[in-house]
């Protein structure tokens, strides 16, 4: 073995880290509003979506499965949306115990369970919401006319809040992990198309199993549905 040959595979063994593997890079318990936040690593994030072109609305059914790092305290989060119901570990929970909390001008707003989880156990968060615009800075709403319904992930660096916390519970960049959505269009009068750079498979028309790897962060995720009509192929 060529000595830089032998160098580049170290630095690729340095460099490449599995899902569930960046917890040190996880930040510090934050207290806030009396509240003891504590960071968490998402195991999983499992959604389902359903667009319903008679009402033009959006239910959405999101477990976050995850474990507690480090301290007892209450799970830090972050998820844009007006959650309508919610349950910790299959008990339903008040949607209050789930509120905003500002962070300061560096960090933000996130959310805070506030209820203890278990320690070393996965744990399951259970929400139910339905999509409007996120409470972002320039989020971008979802899109109704004639031709049909436009979505768009809309990920954006440029203010807070503009990663996967738009439209699914997520956390900071710090934590990899799968994530996993499955998009049903009700009542769609015209054909729409899925672009997306998750593993997808389509279980019939307008219906869709998306797969992002267990090496995504928050800001990883494409996905795309505009009608058919609006795409030009070349």
């Amino acid at each position: 073995m060529t000595q830089s040959l032998a160098i580049l595979i170290a630095l690729v063994g340095a460099t490449s880290v599995s899902a569930q593997s960046n917890n040190d890079y996880a930040p510090p318990v934050i207290e806030v509003d009396g509240l003891r936040g504590i960071p968490i690593d998402i195991i999983s994030v499992d959604t389902q979506m359903v667009f319903d072109f008679e009402t033009q609305s959006v239910n959405v059914i999101s477990d976050m499965n995850f474990k507690m790092i480090g301290e007892k305290g209450f799970p830090l989060f972050d998820l844009r949306q007006q959650i309508t119901s919610a349950a910790l570990n299959g008990i339903d929970i008040d949607v209050a115990q789930l509120a905003a909390h500002d962070f300061g001008k560096q960090t933000g707003t996130m959310r805070i369970i506030e209820s203890e989880c278990q320690m070393k156990v996965v744990n399951v968060l259970h929400l139910e919401y339905t999509l409007a615009k996120p409470s972002s800075p320039a989020a971008i709403d979802i899109k109704w006319d004639k031709a049909g319904m436009t979505f768009d992930t809309w990920y954006s660096d440029l203010n807070p809040g503009r990663y996967a916390e738009q439209w699914f519970p997520a956390n900071l960049l710090y934590d990899q992990h799968p994530l996993n959505v499955d998009i049903k269009l009700v009542g769609a009068k015209t054909q729409h198309l899925m672009v997306t750079n998750g593993a997808t498979t389509e279980v019939r028309k307008h219906e869709w199993q998306l797969r992002f790897p267990d090496s995504s962060t928050a800001f990883s995720h494409m996905i795309v549905i505009v009608p058919a009509s609006e795409i030009d192929f070349l």
